[in-house]
């Protein structure tokens, strides 16, 4: 039996209600020479049952048999394979691509990765991706909203040790890093990664300590600047709870923040812990990249103040933060010690006339990359399938930022 090109990994759990239109964006597909893997993380829902009644033998359902943790054993002195690793390990495509079980592709996405790895052979593609935030989003401003960028719909040839060091800066560019539901993997580098490791995707962020390892292993990847996955915000979204500081998120992510110099629960502190514990693994494949000291103190107080502002804790977060500040007080530079002061200020000012005033600004500004999904007649994620044409033409109308045209080949 050959196996497929494509193996699309959904690891899930609880989320019948959203996998159904994954799954349906996949078998819509062009292009069909691929195996599906739903990973069920021991599901309490019914999962299985959506699964099955699609009635496609491309799709092949896996229950994990008990809740997996990502998180490290202290006692046998190894990661405990998450869910994610589960799925990885049933796969038999020889390309891999992890979607959330909230996210949808779009047409011809499948194709469109094809042609780039046949004409480049390419081993690992990324791609654009719009969100789509849906009606029941905690945000009033961008619910039943698509979000995207400017698309170029050109192919670029990024160099490894370019993505490196847009994590370690804490920076992006051009659509880098990439992002999770966006990026397609040779499998035979994978598999080199868990034979060395022993696991694909360690805690805390799997998918930047896979990708940062998978960079050491290569010197260029393709960057496809065009939507290919369409990212679904919800309120049940790990991004969401993650960014919103939700306690249930916790019930499913190790929250122990082991090399940060601050320890708050928030998403940049788990980010740069996890590039932390990837370098400290390996510090002699590492040693040209670090994360600049001012960036992370800057952005972490914001942060701090955005995520934790409101809440009991945060005073208890904003005490440890300035005893270690005074302690790293020579070396900050006045721009950051600035910058500190005005994320107070702005605290303060939370909901005065002045916070209120900014945030009309920023949605003016931000409004252009915008649709409401109910000006297009759009009820759910599904209608992409009949409606994607009138998205583009709409988006295309207010700011040009969707490319429907097939992608040229282009080096940078």
């Amino acid at each position: 039996m050959v196996n497929p090109l494509f193996s699309i990994l959904i690891p899930t759990r609880n989320r019948a209600y959203l996998l159904g239109d994954a799954l349906h964006s996949v078998l819509s597909q062009s292009l069909g020479d691929f195996e599906i893997i739903v990973s069920d993380n021991y599901s309490e829902d019914n999962t299985e049952l959506v699964t099955k009644s699609f009635k496609d033998s491309r799709i092949k359902y896996y229950n994990t048999g008990k809740f997996l943790l990502n998180s490290w054993d202290p006692e046998n002195k190894k990661y405990m394979k998450s869910n994610w690793d589960h799925a990885y390990s049933k796969a038999t495509g020889q390309f891999i691509w992890l979607i959330g079980d909230d996210d949808y592709f779009l047409p011809n996405a499948l194709e469109n990765v094809k042609r780039i790895i046949d004409k480049k052979n390419a081993k690992i593609v990324i791609s654009g991706i719009i969100t789509f935030y849906d009606k029941k989003y905690f945000d009033g401003d961008l619910k039943d909203c698509v979000q995207a960028k400017c698309f170029t719909g050109k192919i670029f040839e990024e160099k490894a040790n370019k993505i490196l060091k847009l994590y370690f800066n804490l920076d992006s560019e051009n659509g880098l890093p990439p992002h999770p539901s966006g990026f397609c993997i040779n499998k035979s580098i994978l598999d080199r990664i868990n034979e060395k490791y022993n696991v694909v995707y360690p805690p805390v962020f799997g998918e930047i300590a896979c990708t940062c390892r998978a960079m050491l292993l290569i010197d260029k990847i393709y960057n496809l600047d065009k939507p290919i996955v369409c990212v679904r915000r919800t309120n049940v979204s790990a991004v969401t709870k993650l960014l919103h500081n939700d306690d249930a998120m916790w019930k499913d992510q190790e929250k122990d923040c082991k090399y940060t110099i601050f320890k708050a629960p928030i998403s940049l502190n788990f980010h740069v812990d996890t590039l932390l514990r990837v370098k400290n693994y390996e510090p002699d494949q590492f040693t040209a990249y670090e994360i600049p000291l001012e960036k992370y103190v800057m952005e972490y107080y914001y942060q701090l103040n955005q995520i934790l502002g409101e809440k009991d804790v945060f005073q208890k977060y904003r005490k440890d933060f300035i005893r270690r500040i005074n302690e790293l007080h020579v070396k900050l530079s006045m721009h950051c010690k600035y910058s500190i002061l005005v994320c107070d200020f702005k605290r303060i000012f939370r909901k005065t006339f002045l916070y209120f005033f900014s945030n009309i600004v920023r949605n003016i500004i931000s409004k252009s990359s915008k649709i409401h999904m109910s000006d297009l007649g759009i009820n759910n994620v599904r209608d992409f399938d009949d409606k994607l044409t009138v998205l583009a033409v709409a988006l295309n109308q207010q700011s040009k930022i969707w490319n429907t045209t097939e992608p040229a080949i282009y080096d940078k």
